[in-house]
């Protein structure tokens, strides 16, 4: 898949290559499957479109970037308001805070997205190195 850097003025953050990435994904391997992401903290309105409207936005997009413009088999819209963490400055005062707070308690084990690792590789990974309690 790809990730669009804001500065492209992309209405999509990034797009999975379903097809490409997962066994069986398809039956007919003429096919492709996409996943478009869309909306996120720069584009916030995107969560107030209707299906149709997200449909249009996402075969614009599509045709913008790969040339695209056939009518989809199917299109199916899912809505996560909360979906990626958006990583701040702030993020690295609050570790330091839970570090030095529940996670210096015995037994106590945080791990998540937040962590500065999306991957659940990535997460296991990270978490016996900087946030193992």
């Amino acid at each position: 898949g790809i990730l669009i850097p804001a500065r492209e003025g992309k209405r999509a953050l990034g797009v999975l290559f379903n097809s490409s990435s997962f066994a069986g994904r398809v039956a007919d391997a003429s096919v492709v499957s996409f996943t478009v992401m869309l909306g996120g903290s720069g584009h916030r309105e995107v969560m107030e479109l209707s299906d149709s409207e997200l449909k249009c936005v996402v075969l614009e997009e599509l045709d913008g970037m790969f040339g695209l413009n056939a009518e989809p088999l199917h299109v199916r819209v899912h809505r996560w308001s909360r979906a990626l963490p958006r990583y701040s400055a702030e993020l690295s005062r609050t570790w330091r805070f839970a570090r030095e707070g529940w996670c210096g308690q015995p037994g106590n084990l945080l791990f998540g997205n937040y962590t500065g690792q999306i991957s659940i590789r990535g997460m296991i990974e990270s978490v016996g190195v900087l946030f193992s309690c």
